[in-house]
């Protein structure tokens, strides 16, 4: 048997990880506050966790320390989505997101954002699956029931709304919660259904919160 690449391994995560790094942000929300969030498109829209961006408007600081106010689109507390438009162009870059019909469990998985204020953190791990939250999670039953992709990766306050991504840097989901040492993120197809209402709402000139 052939011995396990690991050195093109760790060169492929790095390539990755820096594209992931440049494509998430930390939201600022006073007193401290911080989570996460990723770059959905070219045009600058941010998405993150509606429980991160409570306000009207945030703070945005991209991985190469610029700072930007941003307005609040909308949100969507029962996903826990919010889409953010900053003031300014950052051009990031967006992540490119996963079909999720390929997901299969024990794939690596890597999350990135601000835990407990360390900035730009990356953690790995491997994917359990997709579907409901476990029967243990102390979660409402309607939260629960959702559909929530589960994975083996440490995060901790300050992950929440930054990306869940595959080995090639593709994104997954948005890192949400903790559930009994499991990770619970948002699929990016829940994401893009609300995306593209928020967008076919703005349009129209109809208001969303």
């Amino acid at each position: 048997m052939a011995p396990f690449p690991f050195a093109a391994l760790a060169g492929d995560l790095h390539t990755v990880t820096a594209s992931l790094r440049a494509a998430t942000v930390a939201v600022e929300t006073g007193r401290r506050g911080i989570g996460s969030g990723v770059a959905w498109d070219d045009a600058g829209t941010i998405v993150t966790n509606a429980h991160v961006a409570t306000a009207e408007r945030v703070m945005i600081r991209t991985s190469d320390g610029r700072r930007v106010a941003a307005r609040v689109l909308a949100r969507d507390e029962a996903r826990d989505v919010a889409v953010l438009v900053p003031e300014r162009a950052l051009s990031l870059g967006a992540i490119t997101p996963a079909p999720l019909t390929t997901l299969r469990p024990g794939a690596l998985v890597l999350a990135l954002g601000h835990p407990l204020g360390i900035p730009d953190a990356v953690t790995t791990g491997v994917l359990h699956g997709l579907g409901p939250a476990p029967a243990f999670a102390p979660l409402p039953p309607h939260v629960r029931a959702r559909r929530w992709l589960r994975a083996d990766v440490a995060l901790a306050p300050g992950n929440s709304g930054g990306p869940l991504a595959d080995s090639a840097g593709r994104l997954l989901g948005l890192n949400t919660m903790i559930v009994g040492g499991l990770a619970l993120a948002v699929p990016v197809d829940d994401v893009a259904r609300f995306v593209a209402a928020v967008r076919g709402a703005d349009a129209s000139g109809a208001q969303w919160w």
